[in-house]
């Protein structure tokens, strides 16, 4: 499998909400980061815990790709992250029951099949 591949894969995951062939994806101590949310994570317990509350929170969203570039063992992803909020008060997202689209850059390191490390970068959401 390329690069490229696993990338597709983990978009497909996470849009069929496969949250096992997901976390399959990842290294044992891959890192996960978004410093715009203050995530920095290494150990799959977290990684189970944050896509957890992220679906939660956002329950049904998808990823729309627009570009996937190979660079080997780096692949960057842009896409746009769909989702209807289904909680309260949560800062940075609009209100309950309301849309949330937010435009994502996400750069993989990707070796042996396995994603090493995810560094996500993004706008602030904007509501409908």
């Amino acid at each position: 499998m390329q690069p490229a591949d696993t990338v597709r894969a983990w978009v497909d995951a996470n849009n069929a909400y496969d949250f096992e062939s997901l976390h399959a994806l990842y290294a044992p101590d891959a890192e996960v980061v978004c410093d715009q949310f203050g995530i920095r994570l290494n150990t799959e317990p977290a990684r189970r815990e944050m896509i957890a509350g992220f679906d939660a929170a956002l329950p049904g969203g998808t990823f729309t790709p627009s570009l996937i570039v190979d660079g080997g063992t780096h692949v960057v992803l842009e896409a746009t992250y769909e989702a209807t909020v289904a909680i309260d008060d949560m800062p940075g997202l609009p209100a309950k029951s309301e849309l949330f689209r937010l435009p994502i850059a996400v750069v993989f390191e990707v070796r042996e099949d396995l994603i090493r490390r995810e560094q996500t970068y993004c706008d602030w959401p904007a509501a409908d």
